[in-house]
Formats: C-alpha cells, structure tokens, sequence
C-alpha cells in the first residue's frame, strides 16, 4: 500500500521539528535561563538590523 503524499509530508515536518529541538537544546545546555534571555533580546537586535539594512536596499 502506498502511503499518501500528506502523510509523508507530515512525517517529513515532524522530523524537521524534532531535529531543531534538539539543536537548541544541545545549543543552550550549560547556560542559565537569563543568559538565554540576554542571547535572544540579542540576536533579535541583530535579526531587527539585518531587516532593516535588507529592506533599504529594496527600496533604494
């Protein structure tokens, strides 16, 4: 029996899912909670940039 397409697909995203868990959690062990805070509330700055830089040379 052949197994439908969205199954697959589903299947496919699950795995993708499971696989970023556990990068981050391999990531983020040994850190406390505030410095994961301080490495998100930085990376978000650095995120906020790089859109902002991308977005004015759209319209440039």
């Amino acid at each position: 029996m052949l197994i439908p397409t969205l199954q697959l697909a589903n299947e496919v995203i699950e795995d993708g899912i499971w696989a970023q868990k556990e990068f981050a959690q391999d990531m983020f062990e040994g850190l406390s909670e505030e410095e994961i805070k301080v490495f998100m509330s930085v990376f978000q700055k650095v995120y906020d940039n790089a859109e902002r830089m991308i977005s004015n040379e759209k319209n440039s």
